[in-house]
């Protein structure tokens, strides 16, 4: 190279609001990948593609490459029709950069959850990020995050993989969570769409004030009690330590006026009732903290009642 022009300048404002696809800069490039990727102009997938661009920040969008449009069209093309987690990590050589890119189904992430992704990316770089934007897709919100001189660290951090599970765990939900866990444990005999109105049903509330054990407990007598038809119970050991709940499933709610005579019988003394009433069919689960006077039982004793 024996010579050459530097320019500095600033992006015009009708730059800033062009479609992508009138502007000569870019225009021809994402044309040329939409066509290798055999997007057909004018389908529905082309459009939503050429929206993505359009919302892009004008700065990331000018600064692509080929190879790095070809990367994101490929990852926009496997969820603008099937909503869903997806995450990729596109290494741009060219501008010594990395790019990662979270795909979410539904509105965009609350700005808490984009910030978390953020900081778990960082923290697992030690690099602070160069930008991070989001754009809707149809019906998903893609993040990207931009870091600067990937190439200078790259080999001394996690691999892709790694970086991949831990944005997917941290976009995770305590009910994904426990619905993760709790389908493990039953190995196949609840399907995942009844495990997942199962954890609907459960109130919010209850499940944030419970610990995990004992909202995956409830889950299982929940389940056995829709497919049996018949009232579960299980006892618990009580927050004090001095006695433990008699906790009751039932198709409907149930006074405790109708069961004291039996309580009674059994030598149980009721000091607290907790009552919640899950949403997805006319069930309602009834925590009794009791101190017994005699109780033969094992603790752990579970089953119809």
């Amino acid at each position: 190279l024996q010579s050459g022009v530097e320019v500095l300048g600033i992006f015009t404002n009708r730059s800033l609001r062009e479609d992508v696809l009138t502007i000569p800069v870019v225009s021809d490039s994402i044309r040329e990948v939409l066509a290798a990727e055999h997007v057909a102009p004018g389908s529905h997938k082309y459009k939503e593609v050429v929206d993505f661009f359009n919302g892009m920040p004008r700065y990331e969008l000018f600064r692509l490459t080929r190879e790095a449009l070809r990367g994101i069209v490929r990852f926009l093309w496997g969820i603008v029709d099937q909503p869903r987690i997806d995450v990729v990590l596109l290494e741009e050589p060219a501008e010594n950069l990395l790019r990662i890119m979270v795909g979410t189904p539904g509105v965009e992430l609350v700005p808490e959850k984009r910030r978390q992704i953020r900081e778990t990316v960082e923290s697992m770089y030690s690099r602070t990020a160069q930008n991070l934007f989001s754009v809707m897709l149809g019906n998903s919100a893609v993040l990207t995050i931009v870091f600067q001189g990937y190439s200078n660290w790259k080999d001394t951090v996690d691999a892709p993989d790694v970086v991949c599970t831990a944005i997917r765990e941290s976009l995770r939900t305590k009910d994904d969570r426990l619905l993760r866990q709790w389908l493990r444990h039953q190995q196949g005999r609840v399907e995942e769409r009844r495990a997942r109105l199962l954890m609907q049903a459960l109130p919010e509330d209850y499940k944030v004030g419970h610990a995990d054990w004992e909202v995956l407990s409830d889950l299982d007598h929940l389940e056995r009690l829709l497919r049996e038809q018949e009232p579960q119970f299980q006892l618990r050991p009580a927050n004090n330590g001095e006695g433990f709940y008699v906790v009751l499933y039932v198709h409907q709610r149930v006074s405790l006026s109708r069961i004291m005579p039996l309580l009674s019988n059994l030598r149980l003394h009721v000091v607290e009732e907790k009552r919640i009433c899950p949403s997805a069919r006319p069930t309602s689960t009834h925590s009794l903290c009791s101190r017994p006077r005699h109780f033969p039982w094992n603790r752990s004793a579970t089953g119809p009642c």
